[in-house]
């Protein structure tokens, strides 16, 4: 996968989550990495991952004032932000 299409699959991604047009995210920065493991950086409690290096893009995207963090790997992406979520991402869908 490109740094573009990682961009693209951020995007898409993030917007889904937030109810918002991918219109109105920004790339803050995109860096290439190497996961650890299948959960792409973003481990959930209680879940189990194949522990398989992954090649993948820590994608910052960028919607008002706020940077989201979005780990893409093979062809998923994952929004990787901290508990407690931010406000936006409560809203019901």
């Amino acid at each position: 996968m490109s740094s573009e299409q990682a961009v693209t699959k951020a995007k898409q991604t993030l917007s889904q989550s937030l109810s918002v047009d991918v219109a109105q995210l920004s790339v803050q920065e995109v860096t290439s990495v190497q996961w650890p493991d299948s959960s792409l950086g973003c481990p959930q409690p209680g879940m189990m991952y194949a522990q398989v290096i992954t090649d993948g893009y820590k994608v910052l995207l960028k919607l008002e004032n706020t940077v989201y963090p979005v780990h893409v790997g093979g062809n998923r992406a994952v929004l990787c932000v901290p508990d407690p979520l931010p406000d936006r991402l409560d809203k019901p869908k």
